[in-house]
């Protein structure tokens, strides 16, 4: 996976402006924390985050990412002025990258990353939850594709939408903008599992403990054959797939 940052070793003593971090034993829980803007992610955001998951992927002390959002919605998409020049932000030198897209800032994670979703999902805010291992979200919690009612389409979040869902389905949400409900999110794989609000930390824990209990190494392994797999050819995924086991077996 590449790497943005020359040196991440001091990502959890630092102050960020759009996310909020937490270590529970060997879970880093990473909430977004721009509420007051329904979590619209800026370019900002988009860096910490991928200092935070490229500072994840070599702690030892940490398993697994949780990802969560502060106050009533979960992500409604980018925030449009920034994105569009009408509003400035500067971002600071300890953040600046080359070439990253919110997809590309969580895709680089190569341990489990869990989404604990509690507030709607809207536009862009699909581009995190796409890149996710595990969606899990709450029973009154909908999503929406909206851009096409101002002109404007999701290309970005077509790129993993068809993959977990399928191209028809896919273009159907994307061409009439439709709410989709928690149970057609279930159905199509949009989500993982659907939890009840006096439920949560129970469906957490009995999911992440599987996890938390497993060796590191085949957790970033599971996740970077998961991610590479789509790129290697049908006819070679077996032969890869064989090589990885006797890899694993030889280290073991």
């Amino acid at each position: 996976m590449p790497e943005y940052f020359p040196n991440v070793d001091d990502y959890k003593d630092l102050h960020y402006s759009f996310i909020r971090l937490s270590q529970n034993g060997q879970r880093l829980t990473v909430t977004l924390n721009r509420p007051e803007k329904r979590n619209a992610f800026t370019p900002l955001m988009i860096h910490e985050l991928a200092y935070v998951m490229q500072g994840a992927n070599s702690d030892e002390t940490t398993k697994v990412v949780v990802l969560q959002a502060e106050g009533p919605v979960f992500c409604a998409g980018m925030d449009l002025k920034l994105f569009n020049g009408e509003i400035e932000e500067e971002i600071p030198v300890k953040f600046k990258a080359e070439g990253l897209t919110m997809a590309l800032a969580l895709r680089q994670l190569i341990k489990p990353l869990v989404a604990v979703v509690e507030g709607p999902v809207i536009a862009g805010g699909f581009l995190i939850i796409n890149e996710c291992s595990l969606v899990l979200a709450e029973e009154s919690v909908w999503f929406r594709l909206p851009e096409i009612e101002i002109g404007l389409f999701p290309f970005q979040v077509l790129e993993r939408l068809i993959e977990i869902v399928g191209e028809r389905k896919a273009l159907y949400w994307c061409l009439t903008g439709q709410k989709i409900e928690i149970e057609e999110a279930l159905s199509t794989n949009l989500i993982s599992r659907i939890f009840v609000k006096e439920e949560k930390e129970r469906v957490l824990n009995e999911i992440l403990s599987k996890m938390e209990a497993a060796e590191t190494g085949i957790l970033s392994t599971a996740i970077t054959v998961t991610k590479k797999i789509k790129m290697i050819p049908a006819d070679d995924r077996a032969a890869y797939l064989k090589s990885v086991l006797d890899e694993f077996s030889r280290k073991r």
